[in-house]
């Protein structure tokens, strides 16, 4: 299989290093199991050398290597569900799934601050792999707190930052079909090149997207991944 792995970045000179040392982890596990891994980095509004660091890791690393540049002009918007940020957040995201070619099988559409092993990323390839869903997402934690109360919704109801996090979650359910998820989206490769991110609510819109394309989500609460807390 063919693997991309889709990031978008901002002065992210501090945390490059971090993020490409979990990549060519990842990249390395997979090359075992015979399957080819790609990056797909979007960058833009930038004051620092980050264009530069992605290209140079890129060599040093031998990186198989798509740079899409998304400058969007706005401020560094802080976390907030303001229109100007969700619209801003959508042109950026967008270059990432309109970068992902016919030969891809999976996207792992992932923010580039998070904190991750390979392990987590390839056991959600394998639910894909299996058959098992179009789209599947882990829990993302800020320390022990769950992190993505915005994106991830099902049922008609957002996450709570606390367990069960969703009632789905209740009665001990290991996988949940859900509305939206974000943060880390593990998709098919033919689901990251029919849909796209609505200009309203950033990756909720694009899975709304999905689910009207008759693609099914799912959170696996097994995969956990970091956000820095």
């Amino acid at each position: 299989m063919k693997i991309a792995v889709g990031s978008a970045f901002r002065n992210s000179t501090g945390r490059y290093q971090t993020y490409v040392t979990q990549l060519v982890r990842l990249r390395d596990a997979l090359a075992v199991k015979g399957h080819t891994v790609q990056q797909i980095a979007v960058w833009g509004d930038c004051t620092d050398r980050t264009a530069h660091m992605i290209w140079a890791c890129g060599q040093r690393f031998a990186l198989n290597l798509i740079r899409v540049e998304r400058s969007h002009g706005g401020p560094v918007f802080p976390s907030t569900e303001a229109p100007e940020r969700m619209k801003a957040l959508s042109y950026v995201g967008n270059g990432i799934v309109e970068a992902v070619a016919p030969d891809v099988d999976v996207l792992v559409y992932i923010e580039s601050d998070l904190l991750w092993r390979p392990k987590p990323i390839i056991a959600l390839i394998e639910q894909l792999r299996a058959g098992e869903t179009d789209i599947v997402a882990p829990l993302v934690f800020a320390g022990e707190t769950f992190y993505d109360i915005f994106a991830y919704r099902a049922q008609g109801d957002r996450f709570s930052p606390f367990p069960p996090y969703h009632h789905g979650f209740a009665e001990g359910a290991e996988r949940l079909e859900v509305d939206s998820a974000g943060s880390c989206l593990v998709m098919r490769g033919e689901v990251a090149r029919a849909c796209r991110i609505g200009e309203t609510e950033g990756l909720v819109s694009f899975c709304a997207d999905a689910r009207a394309r008759g693609y099914r989500i799912w959170v696996d609460r097994r995969i956990r991944i970091d956000h820095p807390a």
